[in-house]
């Protein structure tokens, strides 16, 4: 009887002293990274994925805008990218606006947010979500491939402005850490 009390004493002991060896090290991480830049294009969504254009016009119907994140590794820890190392975004996305040099409708003035007008499109259409609710992959890396850092997502138009018109969309992605990143589309004519 006594032999079982050591045996169980012991396994108290020695349990967490392996797990807080196994977790505890400093380098028990994947990869950290942060934002750095955006550079955003003109898009088309007529297929299973929307696809940058050059095109000077585009059907309002397929519309989209490829926001292209640009990403600067900070560390590397000793893990593999996985459910219990997950890569750590250090400066993540706080809020997101989109805008146009022209008149999109009756109560969107240039210059006026149009993120009701749009939906942010994460690798699929099941996961695809209201920018006033936005979150960014690495929904679209849950594999933990080995590139498990997110490097773009589209906005899809939902609701096209109430004329033809021309527009440049600027894109303004607000980051936690204070940081502010802009940029924007060439003209485009949505028909």
């Amino acid at each position: 009887m006594n032999y079982a009390r050591l045996q169980i004493r012991s396994l108290i002991i020695v349990v967490p002293l392996i797990f807080c060896t196994c977790h505890g090290n400093k380098n028990d991480f994947s990869v950290k990274y942060k934002y750095t830049g955006i550079a955003v294009e003109n898009a088309q969504n007529m297929g299973d994925f929307p696809y940058p254009t050059t095109q000077d016009s585009i059907a309002e119907v397929a519309y989209a805008i490829r926001v292209n994140l640009f990403t600067e590794i900070i560390a590397k820890g000793s893990a593999h990218a996985d459910y219990d190392h997950p890569i750590e975004n250090l400066n993540r996305l706080d809020s997101i606006n989109v805008k146009s040099n022209a008149d999109f409708g009756l109560g969107f003035p240039i210059g006026s947010s149009l993120n009701e007008n749009f939906i942010c499109f994460n690798g699929s259409y099941f996961t695809s979500s209201s920018l006033d609710v936005l979150s960014l992959p690495s929904t679209s890396n849950k594999d933990y491939t080995e590139n498990s850092v997110p490097n773009k997502f589209d906005l899809l138009l939902m609701s096209p402005p109430s004329l033809p018109s021309t527009h440049k969309f600027t894109i303004q992605l607000f980051l936690m850490d204070g940081t502010i990143l802009i940029d924007s589309t060439t003209q485009i004519k949505l028909y």
